[in-house]
């Protein structure tokens, strides 16, 4: 689930509502998004988005709307936000001993559309030593892709399947790489020829097979 902004519609509406039986104060604040290599979110403060109002009271069995508008140019290459909405804790605290309260937290994603969109993944590797087998899924487009898994086998030379390892999908923002690493059974790096990796995308199907460079198993 996400939000596309756009040139063309650079202004959005947000729901926030109550489904509780108290009232709620509810803080949004927008963050810059990027992923590392291992996949971990990365957030810094960033002004490109405003929210109206960025606080509100929502009544129990309510809702309000949030309208977050756009402050910076658009690129060649999406842009990635987070929109964090987070329940804060009341005014006045009910004096009620033992008893532990949940609040509301969640972050959606908000991407600043391309005026051309431009698909496009690569699987590169395998980098192989004694005990681990990695390789490299790089969004080479200028749109985010967000693999729904991503399957690896690894091949001896006879095409058999030596083992194998899957992943859940996530997020590959436009420009970034990620790294996806597997232990190595005991024994078997030097049987290893070959990688044959695929991730299934929303439109399509990434699948490559890739050759083990030799020599790596002496690492």
């Amino acid at each position: 689930m996400g939000m596309s902004l756009s040139e063309r519609s650079p202004a959005a509406l947000v729901s926030v509502g109550n489904d509780g039986d108290q009232e709620m104060r509810i803080e949004l604040s927008v963050f810059a998004w990027r992923q590392d290599a291992e996949g971990k979110m990365q957030l810094a403060p960033t002004e490109d988005i405003a929210s109206f109002p960025p606080m509100l009271t929502v009544k129990p069995g309510e809702e309000s709307k949030v309208r977050l508008l756009v402050t910076t140019p658009f690129a060649e290459q999406e842009k990635n936000y987070r929109l964090i909405v987070e329940e804060l804790p009341p005014v006045r605290r009910a004096n009620s001993p033992g008893v532990v309260t949940m609040r509301t937290k969640f972050s959606l994603p908000v991407f600043l559309s391309p005026a051309k969109a431009v698909e496009g993944a690569k699987i590169e590797g395998p980098q192989l030593s004694r005990d681990k087998l990695s390789f490299h899924l790089r969004n080479t487009g200028n749109v985010h892709l967000r693999p729904k898994s991503v399957h690896m086998l690894a091949l001896g030379k006879s095409g058999e399947t030596l083992f194998e390892q899957s992943w859940d999908g996530w997020y590959l923002l436009a420009g970034d790489e990620r790294v996806y690493a597997a232990d190595v059974p005991k024994g078997a790096c030097a049987r290893i020829a070959a990688i044959s990796v695929e991730a299934p995308m929303e439109k399509t199907t990434l699948k490559e097979r890739l050759p083990a460079a030799p020599g790596s198993c002496d690492r």
